[in-house]
């Protein structure tokens, strides 16, 4: 368990205070479905919640980089930066099978 704990990209805890976000962008949904794909290192886990639920108009790559989230939020994380991260990493599908 503490190898998957470990593998956690971000510490968001998906309290949305980020939200609403001005592009539209499911920060939380995002973080959440980076931070599965990574514990599990399983493409096909987020496959359905990063292609149908976020949608292109909901996932990381539309972020304007404005920084209203990262004011809100509590955990201090560095949400424009992560989200790029997320988009990266998502999209490479490294761990597809």
């Amino acid at each position: 368990m503490a190898l998957i704990k470990g593998r956690v990209q971000n510490g968001c805890t998906g309290c949305r205070y980020c939200m609403p976000c001005p592009a539209g962008v499911d920060i939380p949904g995002n973080f959440r479905a980076w931070n599965t794909y990574h514990m599990y290192q399983n493409y096909n886990m987020v496959k359905g919640s990063w292609e149908r639920n976020l949608g292109d108009e909901k996932q990381a790559k539309n972020c304007v980089k404005c920084g209203k989230c990262e004011k809100l939020c509590p955990q201090k994380l560095h949400i424009r930066e992560d989200l790029e991260k997320v988009q990266a990493d998502l999209d490479r599908k490294e761990f597809a099978f």
